[in-house]
């Protein structure tokens, strides 16, 4: 933490790229003295990072998909709970290729949650 406001206190820098599954640690940087830009990096935790604060990602997958996660994006930032739900099944029930090119929070965990997500109507272009 002491690292990253030593950074954020140098002039010219206004942000960063968040690569941590430390979520926490992500929130501590946001409200601290500095109130940087955090793009999160992660792929998996970019909901959560989103929710947190983050502005925005850089990642691989945002990359390869990036109207789903614009889609998560909006749907967080207009708190648009049903959409943020459904947008983390979207890669499944689209068939957009195998699993092992979803990031793992994406990934559809039970077969009964994969029927009540992929049953419904997206609100945004995810």
């Amino acid at each position: 933490f002491e690292q990253v406001n030593q950074m954020l206190a140098l002039k010219g820098v206004v942000g960063i790229k968040f690569t941590n599954f430390n979520l926490f640690l992500m929130e501590r940087v946001l409200n601290g003295t500095h109130k940087p830009h955090i793009f999160n990096g992660h792929d998996e935790v970019a909901l959560s990072g989103i929710a947190i604060g983050a502005q925005g990602g850089i990642g691989t997958f945002y990359n390869v998909m990036p109207a789903h996660f614009v889609g998560i994006y909006e749907a967080v930032n207009t708190r648009d709970l049903d959409t943020v739900d459904t947008a983390a099944y979207a890669p499944y029930c689209a068939g957009r290729g195998s699993s092992a090119a979803i990031p793992s929070s994406l990934h559809v965990r039970s077969t009964k949650k994969k029927r009540r997500h992929c049953g419904k109507k997206l609100k945004q272009r995810i």
